[in-house]
């Protein structure tokens, strides 16, 4: 019982200075880009006005996404190899709580005007539902790997995409049951709602030898592909502002820009292997994973008008305009 005791004592001692650790504090009024990087476990802060660096928090934890909860405060931290998804206030530059979700979490984001996270665990092939003080509403069983949503919030559906299965599973979002398998082509990755032409646009990474240059677009209404579009190659994240859409091709670190009633794709080559694209002060921000950098681009002339360093293998961005 003595060596019990001890060795709860020594956990609690443990998790305790975990949680007290300090880190550089954010002003609440401070807009930023912060990248998450997967490499070495950090996260670089970037000082939205003049794109010097505000701070660098050494976690030393797998993180690989964040999200920035409506109170513009608390950052939540997630990972698949985490077993808890970890909650920080960005004033005071320290962790404040956490969720035992277990490991496999590999995809986050607010729901439901805000106020509702969805988890994704791939581990479980699961999605499970959550009130923000933390209290699990619901889960949903999925397709085999599944790796990222989109929200449908006129029509309060989910679009949860299965990259080891050639379907996207849409949840209704108030009853929590899917009410429709949409067929798509293997190893899908990144996917967009385009409302305005009742599309459904995903991208993919491919598997081994095959690798894809493809974007394929399917129907909403029937679910049928109406078209593919090249770009190669892996085109896996997509940015919709206004009538232009912004693809990130991983393995040509390309970033490609389509336009309504425009055939021809704009192109222009940005970082080393980069994975997350966000929009910031009518500017994108493009993450380079191996060459350490965000990129900002003008999106109208499609330049690159700044490349700023930040720490190893950034993976996710996360801004507060």
């Amino acid at each position: 019982m003595k060596m019990k005791l001890t060795c709860l004592f020594f956990a609690v001692l443990v998790l305790s200075g975990c949680m007290n650790e300090t880190y550089t504090q954010i002003p609440p009024d401070q807009a930023f880009i912060s990248t998450i990087n997967l490499k070495d476990g950090s996260l670089s802060f970037i000082d939205g006005n003049d794109y010097t660096e505000l701070a660098k928090w050494e976690l030393k934890k797998p993180i690989t996404g964040g999200v920035l909860l409506p109170d513009q405060d608390t950052l939540m931290l997630y990972g698949k190899q985490m077993k808890s998804v970890d909650f920080y206030s960005l004033k005071k530059g320290k962790q404040i709580h956490k969720w035992d979700t277990g490991e496999g979490i590999v995809f986050a984001g607010l729901i439901h005007d805000n106020k509702l996270m969805a988890l994704i665990n791939q581990l479980h092939n699961r999605i499970y539902f959550f009130g923000l003080n933390g209290k699990e509403i619901a889960s949903v069983k999925v397709g085999k790997g599944p790796i990222s949503f989109v929200e449908d919030s006129d029509n309060n559906m989910l679009y949860v995409l299965n990259f080891h299965d050639t379907y996207v599973n849409v949840i209704h979002n108030e009853n929590y049951k899917t009410v429709r398998k949409i067929p798509v082509h293997e190893f899908s990755t990144g996917l967009l709602i385009h409302k305005e032409n009742g599309e459904l646009w995903i991208g993919g990474h491919g598997k081994g030898a095959t690798i894809e240059d493809n974007i394929h677009i399917y129907s909403l209404d029937t679910g049928k592909l109406k078209r593919t579009i090249m770009a190669p190659s892996m085109p896996i994240n997509f940015l919709q502002d206004g009538d232009a859409t912004f693809i990130v091709s991983h393995g040509t670190s390309t970033l490609y820009k389509a336009q309504t009633n425009k055939k021809d794709l704009l192109s222009i080559k940005v970082g080393v292997n980069p994975f997350e694209l966000v929009l910031f002060h009518k500017k994108l921000v493009v993450a380079g994973y191996d060459s350490n950098d965000v990129s900002i681009i003008d999106p109208d002339k499609m330049v690159v008008q700044h490349t700023i360093p930040v720490g190893k293998g950034p993976f996710h961005i996360v801004v507060r305009e």
